[in-house]
């Protein structure tokens, strides 16, 4: 739990590298993965009284008008944003009143918190690589760095993520097996998604204590999926 804690309070690129760790059980235990996998939607949250400034900002003052949450609380947090459940109370171009949504509002200054672990991660990466004789230049440990910040910064913009949902859900049109929430772009900024609501089970919970035929379906439909995504 300590160790939980410690990662959480590190910032938000050393929680994204947990994050994925959790979800390679071919290369990490089931123990690790289920014990560190409450990092995958269980952070720490900011305040209510951000959340309440950022909906301000980005939908108006009457945002209440337009949106009914169900709780100041969060139903998730991760490390770039938390999310709440809500309810459409005005239709919009492309849902109608009464739609359950979720919204995801950015934590505070994570473009700081994330650019100030790059920067530790950078220079930590250089030193070790000038080390004589460890010859960790080969491992090319700053590349790896630079790349996983290529991968990260551009998932704070939160309206990319709107646009990627808005592909895959046309891609996957007439894949009845396949679902993705709808963003509503009206409502969806930099730092503000919202989105239609879907029930699911994290795919943690799939893991050696399931049927064997479970696992195999999943491990299928997601290849296939990964592979549409890709061609």
């Amino acid at each position: 739990d300590y160790l939980l804690y410690a990662i959480d309070a590190a910032g938000p690129t050393f929680i994204k590298f947990v994050q994925w760790a959790t979800t390679r059980q071919d290369l990490f235990s089931q123990e690790f993965c289920e014990h560190f996998g409450r990092l995958q939607d269980g952070t720490k949250n900011h305040s209510w009284a951000h959340t309440k400034q950022l909906l301000e900002k980005e939908l108006g003052s009457n945002w209440e008008d337009i949106i009914k949450l169900s709780s100041k609380q969060p139903i998730g947090s991760g490390c770039i944003a938390q999310v709440y459940q809500g309810t459409l109370l005005k239709s919009t171009p492309t849902m109608p009143e009464g739609t359950n949504v979720a919204i995801k509002v950015q934590h505070p200054n994570i473009w700081n918190k994330c650019c100030i672990d790059f920067f530790v991660l950078q220079h930590l990466a250089d030193f070790l690589e000038s080390i004589p004789y460890l010859h960790l230049d080969y491992l090319s440990v700053r590349d790896c760095v630079d790349q996983f910040a290529h991968a990260m910064l551009p998932q704070l913009d939160l309206s990319l993520e709107g646009k990627h949902l808005r592909r895959f859900n046309r891609d996957f049109a007439d894949n009845p097996q396949v679902h993705f929430p709808v963003p509503l772009e009206e409502l969806t900024t930099s730092k503000l998604l919202v989105e239609t609501f879907c029930h699911g089970t994290p795919i943690l919970k799939y893991g050696k204590n399931k049927d064997e035929n479970t696992r195999e379906q999943l491990a299928m439909l997601g290849l296939k999926t990964t592979l549409q995504m890709i061609f």
